[in-house]
């Protein structure tokens, strides 16, 4: 059960929307643009639009923040645009997209299931304790090495923030993202499993390379706008239409 969430078990949804609006209420508050107002409606699973949606979606849309939709209203992003149901996570990993598709697609109605697989360097981790999910990047691989090995060198953290960040490789090597062979051999596993788990449905899958450039007009400047989403939603009824 625990598979088919976002990022983890929620066991009051009521304090974790709450606690997400809270949050992106804060967000929004730190922007230049304050005449612009984004709403992200999630339902107790930690997506967007909502349970109601995904249960009767001819259409299913995975994908990192790209296909969340970060920092753009739900209207404007590609999965909406396809009429698909939106389980984008945003920081997520093939290996997040793999889970979720094994735990979605069998007991869901589409028929068609749109991807964006997220960049390789990534990786997923759960914890049993917390019951949760925690998606791993290059960039916060320093910040995880820090609390962990806070006390193990001494000195500026930034001088040595590398060599904590070796420690912790040599210890947990699977979250080595700066080896491209592991980052490829895990990322041709989880499209396995995504091949595997949609073999009756039309899957059409992109990977970054076959993505337009990224226009990153977003509020937060990282991210891709509404006409970077209307090129991939014509991507991907092109491919439906081959």
């Amino acid at each position: 059960m625990m598979e088919r969430y976002a990022h983890g078990y929620m066991q009051n949804t009521d304090v974790c929307l709450r606690t997400l609006n809270s949050m992106v209420s804060a967000m929004l508050q730190l922007q230049e643009n304050t005449d612009r107002h984004i709403i992200y409606n999630c339902d107790s699973y930690g997506f967007r639009e909502g349970e109601i949606l995904h249960a009767k979606a001819e259409r299913v849309a995975f994908g990192c923040s790209h296909t969340f939709g970060y920092e753009l209203e739900n209207h404007l992003t590609w999965p909406f645009l396809l009429n698909a149901a939106n389980f984008g996570v945003s920081g997520c990993s093939p290996q997040t997209v793999a889970r979720l598709v094994k735990a979605w697609i069998p007991i869901l109605p589409a028929k068609t299931v749109f991807i964006i697989l997220p960049e390789s360097a990534r990786r997923e981790i759960y914890n049993p304790q917390t019951e949760t999910y925690t998606h791993i990047q290059n960039w916060n691989l320093k910040q995880l090495a820090t609390l962990m090995y806070r006390d193990v060198i001494t000195g500026h953290l930034e001088e040595n923030h590398w060599e904590r960040i070796q420690l912790l490789l040599k210890e947990y090597p699977h979250l080595d993202l700066f080896d491209d062979e592991k980052n490829q051999e895990i990322e041709q596993e989880c499209v396995a499993q995504i091949e595997e788990a949609c073999r009756e449905k039309e899957l059409i899958l992109l990977r970054q390379s076959d993505l337009p450039e990224f226009d990153f007009t977003s509020r937060d400047g990282s991210h891709n706008g509404d006409v970077w989403n209307r090129k991939v939603s014509q991507l991907f009824k092109r491919r439906i239409e081959a």
